[in-house]
């Protein structure tokens, strides 16, 4: 970061917390971001079932002119924003939006998802989250001067596995050709 401190994100079996802070010689700061189950009224079980199967970090971003992070989860629509290590903003879907199947782990029925969100990227006071939603790949646009109103959902033409930022609306995907033998690099403005 700007200030010289390591950001780290805990496995999602480390206890309690989803970032560690260290400075620059490596020294750990603290941790924050506390995990939900992390009380000790949870049972036990519960709070492993929720650290396998759902409770991980996906992609985290941080905003160096802001100093915060945001963070998206594997296997729920859930945005959110640290700021030093509180937690200031939260965006959440009204409804499920990964699509999961049943399988058997360790005797227990477990949600397994395939769909996963692929990015978070911030252009001053856009957010783009990008998502795949059963085999085809959005945006999911939001406004943060507006108090993080949701503006609109795009769909894009093919799906892109790698995406990156570059500068404001510009973006670069690759995309496999047959049988994944050659890789296509894409421009990606979107409007």
């Amino acid at each position: 970061t700007n200030e010289n401190k390591i950001y780290c994100y805990n496995n999602s079996y480390a206890p309690n917390y989803y970032f560690a802070v260290y400075d620059e010689n490596f020294k750990f700061l603290k941790n924050f971001g506390i995990k939900p189950g992390s009380n000790a009224n949870v049972k036990k079980a519960s709070i492993n079932s929720l650290k396998g199967t759902w409770d991980k970090v996906r992609e985290t971003l941080y905003v160096p002119d802001k100093g915060g992070i945001w963070v998206s989860f594997r296997n729920r629509y859930d945005l959110c924003y640290y700021k030093g290590d509180k937690r200031v903003i939260d965006i959440k879907s009204k409804v499920q939006v990964f699509q999961a199947k049943d399988s058997q782990f360790s005797g227990m029925d477990v949600k397994v998802y395939k769909d996963r969100s692929v990015l978070i990227a911030q252009d001053k006071n856009q957010l783009y989250y990008f998502l795949w939603l059963q085999g085809k790949m959005y945006y999911d646009l939001f406004d943060l001067s507006k108090n993080c109103r949701f503006v609109r959902r795009g769909e894009f033409p093919a799906t892109y596995y790698p995406i990156a930022h570059e500068e404001g609306s510009t973006f670069y995907g690759i995309r496999y050709g047959k049988n994944k033998e050659h890789l296509f690099l894409y421009k990606i403005e979107i409007n």
